[in-house]
Order: C-alpha cells, then structure tokens, then sequence
C-alpha cells in the first residue's frame, strides 16, 4: 500500500480520501521530504555519493525514488529542493534559504498551511460520504453535526497519544463503523443470523446493539461501566487534590491506584464516593461521585462523572443536574455563605465532549485543563474498547 520510500499507490490515495485523513498522506511524505533534504548529513562524501547514484538508478528505472517523491510533495507545499550539493537546501517562494538542519521547522509551517487548505477540500466530501453509508457513516454524521461537541478535541488523542497502540485505533475505527458483531449487526447489516433473534446475549432485555453494549446493558453497569466511570473521573480527582494540597503526586492515567473515601488538610476536605445524609429537606440523591471543600476560598464544587452513548451528552447532563438539585440545596444551608457549583463531567464513550466541559474544568484547573482532559479521553476510550473485547470473547 504504501512504498518504503513514500510513494502512495492510487487505491490506498483513494481509500484514505473516502475516510476523510488524508492528512496521513502528509504525514508519510512529509517524512520522505525530510529524509532526503537530510541525505547530506551522511559523513562520508562516498556514501552520499553512493546514495544519489542508487536514487538516479532507480529514477532512469521509473522505479520509486526518495528524491522524485519528495521534490514532487515539496513543489506542493511551493517549496524547491535544491539537492544537487552535498549541502542539501529548501528555498521557499518567498527566496528564503532553509538548511536541512531547519527543514522540519518549514515543513511544519508549510504543511499547517496546506492542511487547512486540503480540509477545505476534502471535509464536504467526506461528509457527503458519510451521509450515503447509514450504517457505517453515522457516527461520524452525528458527530459533524453536534454543535455543542469540541470537534476538535473530540479526535485529539490520535494527534497527542504519540504512543496509541495500533489496536486502540483500528478498534476505535470498528466502533465509529459500528461494526462490532451485534446481534443487530448480524440481522440488518451482513444478514447472516438465522434465527432473526435480536435480544442482548448478556442481558436479554433489549436489542443488542453497539450504543446497548457500550452503554446500555444493566449486565455490564455494576462492572465494566463502573470501573470506567471510575477511571476516567479519578484523574481529574487527583489534579483536584494536588491543586488544594491533598496530595503530593499524581499517579499516571492508566495507574491502577483509586482515590481513599477522604481527604482532609487544615484548608480543605475532599470525599470520593461517599453519601451525604440531609438534614434539612428530603433527598434520595444522595451518593456523589466525588466533593470538595474549601473552608479558605469558602467553596463547596461537586462533581458527576457519565460516560454515556454518543447522542446522550446533553440528556445526560440535564439528568445529573435535575437529579442531584435537592442535594445542592441542601449543601448550601450546610455551608452557609459559601459558594456551592456542581459540575458535571460528561465524556461520551468514544472519548468526546462539550465546549462547555472545557470551560468548567478550565475553571476549576486553569491551564492544566486541557492535559487533564486528554488524560481522561484516553482512558475512557480504552476501557471502551475493553467492553467491546470482553463482549467478543463472552459472546
């Protein structure tokens, strides 16, 4: 599909474009580009010597070439290559002169350029694709088309999770397709099922579908969601701890280590996971994922964590805010004069969130926000594809 030496064969181009990341094309050639403006940091004239010869060689062949592919990319991000020295050199158009030393530098600023021009292009497409495949275009639809999601964090593990595992990928890319083998898969999709029985394996309520899987199943709540739950919410936790001094180190993101019940320093008092019992009105909400006190700034912030179905963002933090109202209320005649918010952190479970999420946690961390965010991202897509593994093997 792709050659050693960047060249691209026209169905792996088309293919690409059809899922809307041809900016991963950059991404190979940029490379390539780089790779030959460095060819004279090789010590030995001879061996530079040797190289151009076997590029020539392979060029008079019309076989693939470094140079000609990367002298055909440069002239695309206008660019010229003058490599008929042993010191290498990008002249831009502007007739600015770029050692190979610097080459990574304009190259990033050339592609940052190119990019945004190549999205111009190429989004209406894939968008105009996504709409014709139902099934296998629709979360990437829905997505496009939510307004309140950060559309750019939303994807922004695949740019900053430099070590994402291969699998990580391709399971995230099985999820957007939906082609996780559900029974409803099975039925409508590939028609293989021979009994047209389409009640989950694991609970036999409802329709086993991926949103029902993921998200939906009472077999899976007290378990797989939960430790999910958990995972994710414990990062943002402990960034809370460290910032009110209940803490000396955060443990990484995919640290096994979960929060104690409480906390508690001569300024501040944190609870993970522990009921509050009211005294001045009736409240049946009364276990909250996580609170923190602040008898200095005088500040009560609590906290809910969901990671719910992709189109349930918005459903889901109008429930956590109806639903533990009487026990704001009832926080605030506890802590008279102080200042009670509750915040509710909703990521779905494909890892996206709201521009109002954003800005909760910028307020309650400052700059740290979008690092802690990215942290959380990574864990519940994760254990996301966790579920969807544990429900091939059971299934």
């Amino acid at each position: 599909m792709i050659g050693v030496l960047g060249a691209v064969s026209k169905d792996t181009e088309t293919w690409l474009a059809e899922i809307g990341v041809k900016c991963c094309l950059e991404s190979l050639q940029k490379a390539c580009l780089l790779g030959t403006a460095r060819l004279g940091h090789l010590r030995s004239p001879a061996t530079v010597e040797a190289v151009r010869e076997f590029e020539e060689h392979a060029m008079a062949s019309d076989h693939q070439s470094l140079v000609k592919e990367a002298a055909k990319y440069a002239e695309e991000l206008n660019i010229t290559l003058q490599l008929d020295t042993l010191n290498p050199v990008c002249v831009t158009t502007e007739g600015k002169v770029v050692t190979a030393a610097r080459a990574g530098n304009l190259l990033k600023q050339s592609q940052e350029k190119h990019g945004f021009e190549l999205c111009s292009r190429w989004v209406p497409l894939f968008l105009e694709i996504a709409k014709d495949k139902k099934w296998q275009g629709k979360l990437f639809h829905i997505r496009w088309e939510d307004e309140s999601l950060s559309i750019t964090s939303c994807f922004a593990w695949l740019k900053g999770w430099a070590t994402c595992p291969t699998h990580t990928i391709a399971g995230m890319y099985e999820l957007y397709e939906q082609l996780l083998p559900t029974k409803l898969y099975t039925k409508e999709k590939t028609q293989t099922s021979t009994d047209g029985e389409v009640l989950c394996r694991l609970c036999g309520k409802v329709a086993e579908s991926v949103a029902h899987v993921l998200a939906g199943c009472s077999s899976l709540a007290q378990t797989k969601y939960l430790y999910r739950h958990n995972a994710a919410l414990k990062i943002l936790f402990f960034e809370l701890l460290l910032e009110h001094g209940l803490m000396e180190e955060v443990p990484p993101w995919y640290s096994p280590v979960m929060p104690k019940p409480a906390y508690q320093n001569t300024t501040s008092e944190a609870c993970w996971d522990i009921p509050i019992y009211a005294e001045h009105n009736e409240v049946r909400a009364n276990l909250i994922d996580a609170r923190l006190v602040n008898h200095e700034r005088k500040e009560v912030c609590t906290i809910e964590m969901s990671c719910p179905w992709i189109e349930s963002r918005a459903k889901k933090d109008e429930e956590k805010t109806l639903k533990y109202g009487p026990m704001m209320w009832e926080l605030k005649q506890r802590y008279k004069g102080y200042r009670v918010e509750q915040y509710n952190v909703i990521i779905d479970l494909l890892g996206g969130y709201s521009k109002h999420l954003e800005k909760s946690v910028r307020k309650l961390l400052g700059a740290r926000a979008r690092s802690v965010l990215e942290r959380m991202q990574k864990s519940v897509i994760s254990n996301t594809l966790n579920i969807a593994r544990t429900f091939k093997i059971n299934t």
